[in-house]
């Protein structure tokens, strides 16, 4: 019959509407910094693969290395990519 599109694509363009719409009521509202919701959704969807990835593929666990468990690491990813490294007022 016909060639299908990868399964990836569905869930893409899902996570790239969903950034966009979020990010569009954000940056209306002066909350969050200019930048374009695929830089936005490769970022947050690359730093989670590359972690999955190193685990599975390298055997090297992210949380026996650093001495906590994988939900903190999530919490922490979360934190990052949300505030960033440095505090305010710092340069």
């Amino acid at each position: 019959c016909c060639a299908r599109a990868p399964l990836h694509f569905s869930w893409r363009a899902t996570l790239g509407s969903a950034t966009a719409a979020l990010l569009a009521e954000r940056h209306a509202r002066g909350e969050v910094a200019q930048v374009h919701s695929t830089v936005v959704a490769r970022s947050i969807v690359g730093l989670f693969l590359y972690f999955y990835l190193e685990d599975v593929m390298l055997e090297m666990s992210a949380s026996d290395e650093a001495g906590i468990d994988d939900d903190e690491i999530a919490e922490q990813m979360a934190d990052l990519l949300l505030h960033g490294l440095l505090r305010s007022g710092s340069t």
